[in-house]
């Protein structure tokens, strides 16, 4: 009987560590999505190379990449702001007259 119980208490341990994993790990995601813009943006650009920074980005790729707070994508006006903030210029092109999309470069 004492070998049954000993399992039990084995397996009761293995489970309560497994939640307690699962929970730390849904809860680092929490704070991650639920992190300031600006943070989790700086935190995405440090992941994309140089050389397509100083190409430029389109605001669209980093806008999904970037998911907001209830799992939608942000809004494109404060990712623009919050671009601007991190030193980032609004550029745009024109060819034959026609725009082209808005690339985001560094100052």
């Amino acid at each position: 009987m004492s070998a049954y119980t000993a399992k039990l208490h084995q397996e009761s341990q293995r489970r309560n560590t497994l939640v307690a994993l699962d929970r730390a790990k849904r809860k680092k995601d929490l704070q991650q999505r639920l992190a300031p813009l600006d943070e989790r943006l700086a935190r995405l650009l440090t992941t994309i190379p140089d050389e397509m920074i100083r190409d430029g980005i389109q605001l669209k790729s980093l806008q999904e990449r970037l998911k907001g707070r209830k799992g939608s994508t942000c809004h494109p006006g404060d990712l623009g702001r919050a671009l601007a903030r991190l030193g980032f210029k609004r550029k745009r092109k024109w060819v034959n007259g026609e725009p082209t999309p808005t690339i985001w470069q560094r100052r």
